[in-house]
C-alpha cells in the first residue's frame, strides 16, 4: 500500500509526487493490498441492486464507444460543417496522450485556418483543431488559455467515460445540442447520487 499523500494514494506524475516515488508503475512493481474499503462491502440488503451489478453498468458506460460533444465557439473559422466533419469518421486514441491533453488519429477534417487568433480561454474537454489538422481534446492539466480553434466541447457527462480510454481504443463524436448536454448531466449525476446512497452506510451503521 502507497503512502498518503494530501489524503491521496494515487499518484501525480507531472508533478512526481504519490504513489512509488512519483512516477507511473512498471513491470514487476509491487504494492501491498490495504484493507476492502466499506464501498466495496456495501451489500445490496435493501433490495437493490447489488454492486456487482452497479459495476457491470459503470464497466458498459465506460467501455462505451460513441462520445457526445456540443459544437464550439470557433466553428465559424473552419470551412465546412463541422457537425458533419467531427460526426464522419472515427478517431483513434494516440499514444501521444496525457492529463494535459489526448491527441486523436484519424481522418484530417479541414485545412487548417489561416493566419492566427487571439489567446481566449479553454478548458478540460474543449476540442481544439491543431495546424496538424487533427484534434485534440484537453485534459484536466491543461492550461487555461489556449491559441487554437475550439470546434467542440466533450459534454460533462461523457468526460470521464473519454478519460478511461487508452491508446489505440476507437471513439466516435456524436453532436448533441446544449440542452441535450445539460439533460444528460442531471442524469448521471442522479445515476451517481443513486450508487452512493443505495450502496454507501454512514460509519458505524450496520447493515
Amino acid at each position: 500500500m502507497t503512502e498518503s499523500v494530501l489524503g491521496s494514494r494515487s499518484t501525480h506524475v507531472s508533478a512526481q509526487f504519490g504513489g512509488i516515488d512519483g512516477r507511473p508503475l512498471r513491470a514487476r512493481d509491487k504494492i501491498r493490498r490495504g484493507s476492502v474499503s466499506r464501498y466495496a462491502e456495501a451489500s445490496d440488503a435493501s433490495g437493490d441492486r447489488s454492486m456487482r451489478d452497479t459495476m457491470a453498468d459503470i464497466a458498459r458506460y465506460v467501455q462505451r464507444r460513441s462520445i457526445r460533444v456540443v459544437l464550439g465557439p470557433h466553428t465559424h473559422m473552419i470551412s465546412g460543417d463541422v457537425r458533419s466533419l467531427l460526426e464522419g469518421d472515427d478517431y483513434t486514441i494516440s499514444v501521444e496522450t496525457s492529463r494535459v491533453g489526448t491527441r486523436l488519429e484519424g481522418k484530417k477534417i479541414v485545412d487548417p485556418p489561416s493566419g492566427s487568433m487571439e489567446t481566449e480561454a479553454a478548458w478540460p474537454g474543449a476540442i481544439q483543431l491543431l495546424p496538424s489538422r487533427l484534434p485534440i481534446v484537453l485534459g484536466p492539466e491543461a492550461a487555461p488559455t489556449g491559441g487554437y480553434p475550439i470546434i467542440a466541447s466533450v459534454i460533462a457527462a461523457d468526460l470521464p467515460s473519454f478519460a478511461q480510454k487508452r491508446a489505440g481504443d476507437c471513439i466516435r463524436f456524436v453532436c448533441v445540442t446544449l440542452e441535450e448536454a445539460r439533460q444528460a448531466d442531471l442524469a448521471a449525476r442522479s445515476s451517481l447520487d443513486h450508487v452512493l446512497h443505495s450502496h454507501v452506510q454512514p460509519e458505524g451503521v450496520s447493515g
